[in-house]
């Protein structure tokens, strides 16, 4: 028969299993923090070329009523 665990060892694979857990938190807090950064990298970028994009739009029209 296998052997019962004692409560110092289950207490002791509790607390493993915790920092395991804490452990794997911390590394997706990371990489989440990191696509959002990347995300809102591309947005402000999308931002900024649909800007120049209607700047030019609107020199183009400007241009075609003669100013």
């Amino acid at each position: 028969m296998p052997k019962k665990p004692t409560r110092d060892e289950k207490i002791d694979a509790i607390y493993s299993r915790l920092n395991e857990l804490a452990d794997f938190d911390e590394k997706t807090e990371k990489i989440v923090e990191e696509k959002v950064f990347e995300l809102r990298a591309i947005a402000y970028l999308t931002l900024i070329v649909s800007a120049v994009l209607l700047f030019l739009a609107l020199g183009v029209i400007l241009k075609n009523l003669g100013f």
